[in-house]
């Protein structure tokens, strides 16, 4: 622009499929989206009432994994083989996934 400024648009592409699934996560380990789409490239996690924490690998605690708020999403580029393992502060966290794949 005139001003220096820029205006950026984005636009995300580039998924030909989608699905997702639910868990129920309470204090004992689960792990998230066990059966990967083919070609994955990015998963959304969704928590419902309860704070959740998820890990690359098993063994994860409130304190080694990362914290997703009760009521909040977080959202990674993750393929197909990797693994994501929850637990949450209390029994019966509602969560959602979604996975995105080419």
């Amino acid at each position: 622009n005139a001003d220096g400024s820029i205006n950026a648009a984005f636009t995300e592409s580039g998924y030909s499929s989608w699905s997702v699934s639910t868990a129920t996560v309470g204090a004992s380990e689960v792990q998230l989206a066990s059966s990967p789409l083919s070609n994955r490239l990015r998963v959304e996690i969704q928590v419902g009432s309860k704070d959740l924490w998820v890990r690359h690998a098993t063994g994860v605690s409130t304190s080694n994994g990362l914290r997703i708020p009760k009521g909040s999403s977080w959202d990674i580029a993750l393929d197909a083989g990797a693994s994501i393992y929850a637990i949450s502060d209390g029994a019966s966290a509602d969560v959602r996934i979604a996975q995105y794949a080419a």
